[in-house]
């Protein structure tokens, strides 16, 4: 080992650079370059070439002194691959060991390295498999290259101009805009983008909204990569700081059962979503707004504002293949495409994600939710504890999921989402959980502390948490009781205790001071929130009764209602509620562009499998929707409206089961939304008169399997219906409704039917009697090709057609003949 003099030099060194990564928000080894390398190279390469085993030399002085052999280690990655820009690290490693390594070595050396950085509080790597795991972690730690800040720098200047910035205290729109800055830096050296890809904290988007601010010139002490940053943000902007205008990147999301995408708030701009080469434009408005696409399996889909330079772009499915899924987020954005078989493992963070699968996995039945029968469409809820692994099979092929080894924050409070998306919390009840992994609990000295930060002028507050197995709760609503009540947003930091660098970021909107919200209109507050917060001037049809403590609407009259938060210094938060009631409307998609259409309670539809419309459906109760043995639960308190594609409905038709219901969970009473119909159509319809019986014939295309005929006597009101065969030997019937139906294949291949109504047994009356046919199992009305529905009526008096209305019937007769009726 070290001599004397040699030890006490490292140690010196070690608790100084210790001190420094302890102190330091910087979350890689590669940019701490105070380090002296050459003082360390002096020291330590000359008995490194002097030992008999290298790398057991290396790793035991790396145990002793982490922090400064981890660095040298750093060094030598980081020079050579900022150099060379080839994933072979290896070659760099073993120059700085003076020694080749196996298999076995490098899992050790890789071990050593990674428990050196957990030690330090460095940002580790997640993934402990997988391709390429070891190396991933050595070029984590080497961060960005210095010598490519400069570019770097200049391709964030551009993002921003184009999407604007993030703020610092919204942890999941930092991410969303790293995303976004990968794509500019596509053409950048390959160390640059796998550093920035690899920084799922967003230190360096971070770093660079407060050297755009100026924040960091104000704070005087400055490491060297913030330096060449200021000096690089000077050199491409001068001294202007970088525009700070909210963020405006659109999302690809699946909400609300569906596929879309959300246009962020703006009315200056004018959208264009590409699907698959047909598009649809859209304006901006006041708020975030959501589009659901109009494919049912999009493959690729551009969004851009043509008045702006804010773009996003996402690769959905692959193909139609059945054996495809897509992973989303538990906000809904859009994460990872993959399939059943392939050796690739899926790397998510712990949480809770949707699984759009193309496929019925094994194992699963009572937890899937089937969205479409054609195409096959399930959703699966999946929840990922830190570094838990978990398999989805469908008989032999399977995809495994494993999730970070990393702290994940949890939220348990009154969560409520405006009718566009966006969700905020009540203070009341609320609370967090924390699970940390095990690995991070290396030894009795690791501890951890969480820190509160609301809104902008709060102090922030740190609470110690104490863990069993890793989890811990913490009772937020107390510590809201200082701040001021109204709308903001409350990040939360877990941090080692006496590090600066929080291992984990997560954050939401807090109202606080409001207790509950009453049927999603009546929202109750222990203390209002200011003026200078809840803005009266930009809200919209919203009362405030300050006795009753209650934020709620004013007309029941109008549809909704809409509350404007000033939640920062410069942003303005809206969100919007419907008023009481059940509200439906139609969202009609044309050929470039999207119109709501209200339709009134009991209003009739015609559906068809190849309709592109939406139901859109606002409640202020929760409920199920229901349709012949369709029913659908929809909690109206957590998501405030539901969409559903007109076409998935079809199938659900049945004779004497067309109505759409909602039925109420509280009350049980059920209401009565549409009357859908789904047609189809008839090539030929005409009705004749023979004595005591009336023949009508009619054609069809594709084969009619069953005919379900709905009779009813307009004198007295009474309804009988009847569903019949065709070509049955015997005739079909009960209570005196008597039929028989045939049919025939012509040489055109049309099929022709013939059905006799016998009158000689029916009951007097004014019969009218309408159709339904059911072909390829799926029931539809006898209509034409505009949508008209075929019927006849029969006025029957003494099992005979009326005398008086013969003459009505030679008329009628004539006009079906002519007019197509």
């Amino acid at each position: 080992m070290f001599d004397h003099k040699i030890t006490t030099i490292l140690d010196a060194f070690e608790d100084d650079l210790s001190e420094t990564i302890k102190q330091s928000e910087l979350p890689f080894l590669g940019h701490y370059p105070d380090v002296t390398y050459k003082t360390l190279k002096v020291l330590i390469v000359p008995k490194i070439r002097e030992s008999k085993y290298p790398l057991q030399f290396f790793l035991q002085s790396l145990r002793k002194w982490p922090a400064t052999f981890a660095t040298y280690l750093d060094y030598y990655v980081a020079d050579g691959y900022g150099s060379s820009g080839t994933i072979a690290v290896y070659p760099y490693i073993e120059k700085a060991l003076h020694c080749s390594l196996s298999i076995q070595n490098k899992e050790d050396l890789w071990s050593g390295f990674r428990a050196a950085c957990l030690c330090l509080g460095l940002s580790v790597s997640p993934r402990r498999s997988g391709s390429n795991y070891m190396v991933a972690e050595y070029l984590r730690q080497s961060g960005v290259p210095l010598n490519f800040l400069d570019e770097l720098v200049s391709k964030m200047i551009k993002h921003a101009d184009d999407v604007g910035l993030p703020d610092d205290n919204d942890p999941v729109a930092i991410n969303h805009w790293r995303q976004g800055l990968l794509h500019q830096i596509r053409y950048l050296s390959k160390p640059v983008q796998k550093a920035i890809a690899a920084d799922d904290d967003g230190y360096y988007v971070r770093l660079f909204v407060a050297a755009g601010a100026g924040q960091l010139q104000k704070c005087g002490k400055c490491s060297e990569l913030e330096k060449r940053l200021i000096a690089a943000l000077v050199s491409h902007a001068g001294d202007k700081k970088i525009r700070s205008k909210s963020m405006v990147i659109p999302k690809i999301l699946f909400r609300d059962e569906q596929l879309g995408v959300e246009l962020p708030q703006g009315e200056s701009s004018q959208w264009r979503i590409e699907v698959d080469g047909k598009y649809e434009q859209y304006p901006g408005f006041l708020e975030a707004r959501f589009i659901p696409l109009n494919a049912e399996l999009p493959i690729k889909v551009d969004v851009v504002d043509l008045n702006g330079t804010a773009a996003t772009s996402a690769e959905l499915w692959e193909d139609q293949r059945n054996n495809r899924f897509l992973v989303f987020s538990e906000n809904g954005a859009f994460v990872e495409r993959g399939q059943l078989g392939q050796n690739e493992v899926i790397h998510l963070e712990p949480g809770e994600y949707d699984l759009l699968l193309r496929f019925e996995p094994t194992g699963f039945a009572d937890e899937l939710e089937c969205l479409s029968d054609d195409p096959v469409l399930y959703v699966y809820r999946l929840s990922l504890d830190p570094a838990q692994t978990f398999e989805l099979m469908r008989g032999p092929a399977k995809v495994k999921f494993r999730s970070d080894t990393k702290p994940a924050l949890v939220w348990d409070a009154q969560k409520y989402r405006g009718i566009q998306g966006d969700e905020l919390y009540a203070s009341a009840g609320l609370s967090l959980d924390i699970k940390i992994p095990e690995e991070l609990f290396f030894d009795e000295t690791v501890k951890y502390i969480l820190v509160l930060r609301y809104g902008t002028n709060e102090e922030p507050v740190e609470i110690p948490i104490k863990t069993d197995s890793g989890l811990a709760r913490i009772n937020i609503e107390e510590h809201c009781l200082g701040w001021l009540p109204g709308l903001a947003r409350l990040l939360v930091e877990l941090k080692r205790e006496g590090f600066r660098r929080a291992e984990s970021r997560s954050s939401i909107y807090l109202w606080n001071g409001l207790e509950q919200v009453t049927n999603r209109v009546l929202f109750q507050c222990s203390k209002l929130p200011a003026c200078n917060n809840l803005l009266d001037s930009e809200c919209d049809n919203v009362k405030v009764d300050p006795i009753g403590r209650i934020v709620t609407f004013k007309n029941p009259d109008q549809r909704l209602f809409r509350m404007v938060f000033q939640a920062t210094e410069k942003h303005k938060q809206p969100f919007t509620w419907s008023v009481p009631g059940v509200f439906q409307q139609i969202l009609k998609y044309h050929e470039h562009g999207m119109s709501e259409e209200p339709v009134k309670k009991g209003a009739t539809l015609a559906i068809t499998t190849r309709s592109r419309d939406v139901l859109e459906i606002f409640s202020t109760s929760n409920g199920s929707l229901q349709l012949g043995t369709f029913s659908k639960y929809v909690d109206f308190d957590r998501v405030g409206r539901t969409r559903i594609p007109l076409a998935g409905l079809v199938d659900y038709l049945r004779p004497g089961a067309d109505t759409l219901l909602f039925c109420d969970c509280e009350s049980q009473i059920s209401d009565n939304l549409l009357r859908l119909v789904s047609p189809h159509h008839i090539l030929d319809f005409n009705a004749e008169l023979h004595g005591d019986k009336v023949i009508l014939r009619f054609s069809t295309k594709d084969e009619m399997e069953l005919i379900s005929l709905n009779i009813r006597d307009m004198i007295t009101g009474l309804k009988k219906e009847l569903t019949i065969s065709c070509n049955l030997t015997e005739v079909q019937g009960e209570e005196g409704f008597l039929l028989w139906l045939s049919s025939q294949h012509t040489s055109q291949n049309i099929c022709e039917y013939e059905l006799q109504f016998y009158l000689e047994n029916w009951p007097d009356g004014a019969w009218i009697i309408t159709f339904e046919g059911q072909i390829g199992k799926r029931w539809g009305r006898f209509s034409n090709t505009r949508n008209d529905h075929f019927a006849i009526g029969i006025p029957v008096v003494s099992n005979r057609i009326d005398r008086l209305a013969r003459e009505s019937w030679r008329y009628i007769s004539v006009l079906s003949k002519e007019q197509g009726f």
